[in-house]
């Protein structure tokens, strides 16, 4: 048994609560609210704090453990660094007040394991694994340099910041009917005779 004595208790529900105290029974909050009406618990260790309040979510975050938005470091720092750098912004969150991380995209599948043996001190963390990014979009390698010499059909690759409108502009140009005199692929229908002599059909 725990009990919490603050000048000022914001219990999540309802209006904030001047002197108020919160008991723990353990892992279970037994009572939170005014002191006057808060049960006696004799021999329980009294913590006097300012200000009490529910943890916070942290609902939109990337356990990267990088320190620049230049997602091209990614690939030649070590995982192990980064998982690193990441045990001691899980403390700082946990500091600040966050009991809960949203990880939308990064290490949080494996720091959440290593939080829940109570190896390293954090926040529960919900991991999603991979980043999902459209092609062409934030999670891509825009840093990069473009694929040097021809491809096929002697065209040069799209670098990365066009590759979404180039391959969007494709992906449309195959799901529309083809128009009047042109096949499924784009490509003009030629009919014997069509096309003069020397010349190649586009």
């Amino acid at each position: 048994m725990d009990r919490i004595e603050a000048e000022l208790l914001i219990p999540g529900r309802g209006n904030p609560v001047g002197d108020g105290v919160v008991v723990l029974d353990g892992a279970r909050i037994s009572y939170a609210g005014p002191a006057g009406l808060a049960p006696a618990t004799p021999g329980a260790p009294v913590t006097r704090v300012t200000t009490v309040m529910p943890g916070m979510w942290e609902c939109h975050g990337h356990l990267l453990g990088t320190r620049t938005f230049d997602l091209g470091q990614l690939q030649p720092e070590p995982e192990a660094v980064r998982a690193a750098r990441c045990a001691r912004d899980l403390r700082a969150a946990l500091d600040a007040g966050i009991t809960s991380v949203r990880d939308v995209g990064g290490l949080g599948v494996y720091l959440a394991r290593v939080v829940d043996e109570g190896v390293i001190d954090g926040p529960a963390i919900y991991g999603a694994g991979a980043v999902l990014s459209t092609t062409g979009g934030h999670g891509d390698l825009h840093s990069f340099p473009a694929p040097a010499g021809p491809t096929r059909g002697g065209r040069t690759a799209p670098s990365p910041a066009t590759w979404s409108s180039w391959a969007c502009r494709h992906w449309r140009r195959s799901r529309r009917p083809p128009r009047p005199g042109r096949s499924p692929s784009g490509r003009r229908r030629r009919a014997a005779g069509s096309w003069p002599r020397g010349t190649t059909p586009i």
